[in-house]
């Protein structure tokens, strides 16, 4: 089992690479359903091996000129303060309410990533909204919730928040797609790296396979990261958003 779920993070780091997040959300299900690991140690190895995978995504990303730093300080710094408030939060809350939290966490994104293809299938031709909605001027002043709430979900259940990062920066920030991936990436660091802070207090992982699992995580966001341009963003997000969908009904069959 453990052999598989090193082949399913390798896979997660792929995801990271083509999509600047997303696939970290697979991790804590990996660990604890393949991996059977208890869930606290899973949410802790997982915030190290997105917190890893993210800065050298950021990195790769950042030598194509697809990040923006000024951006991920402003949306990764009130990140930081969630994310930390939610890793010291994950101490008192029930295992079985955490469970239920990350199933529900990932039915939301699997819709969210699904929802897109959904929209356009059924938009009438001609529709000019996608347009007309990148003419608006940034709205900067909603990072700080944002972020906060973001980074309280990675602190509590060792996501790193990409697959809601990368539409925040689509939204508010008007970065384009490959843009708002890399810098989302920095972002993602930056939250996972503050929520290991706060685990650390009541957490332990196995270092060893914590090492391996990150290594092989960071074979993929290279191998993802390189093959990303060949790939159409609406075709990786439905994969991936199907994906979700069917971890997070073994997650909720778990969780009941």
């Amino acid at each position: 089992m453990i052999a598989l779920a090193a082949g399913l993070l390798l896979l997660v780091g792929a995801v990271m690479g083509l999509l600047g997040g997303g696939g970290s959300i697979l991790s804590v299900p990996v660990l604890t359903i393949v991996a059977a690991m208890p869930l606290d140690e899973a949410i802790f190895t997982s915030l190290v091996v997105v917190a890893v995978t993210g800065g050298l995504g950021a990195a790769l990303r950042a030598r194509r000129g697809q990040v923006r730093g000024v951006v991920a300080a402003m949306l990764g710094g009130s990140g930081i303060v969630g994310a930390y408030v939610g890793g010291r939060l994950s101490a008192y809350v029930p295992e079985r309410w955490l469970l239920s939290a990350f199933a529900a966490l990932m039915l939301f994104t699997a819709l969210a990533m699904l929802w897109p293809t959904l929209r356009q299938r059924g938009a009438p031709p001609g529709d000019e909204r996608g347009a007309a909605q990148q003419e608006r001027p940034p709205r900067l002043w909603l990072f700080v919730p944002v972020g906060v709430g973001i980074g309280m979900l990675t602190g509590l259940v060792g996501v790193g928040g990409g697959f809601l990062i990368v539409p925040a920066l689509l939204l508010l920030a008007r970065l384009s797609v490959e843009v708002a991936t890399g810098t989302s990436q920095l972002v993602i660091c930056m939250q996972a790296a503050s929520a290991i802070a706060a685990h650390a207090s009541h957490a332990r992982a196995d270092v060893r396979l914590t090492a391996a699992f990150t290594a092989l995580s960071v074979v993929g966001v290279i191998g993802g990261t390189a093959i990303a341009p060949r790939f159409a963003a609406s075709t990786l997000r439905t994969f991936l958003g199907s994906l979700i969908l069917l971890v997070a009904v073994l997650m909720t069959a778990r969780a009941c």
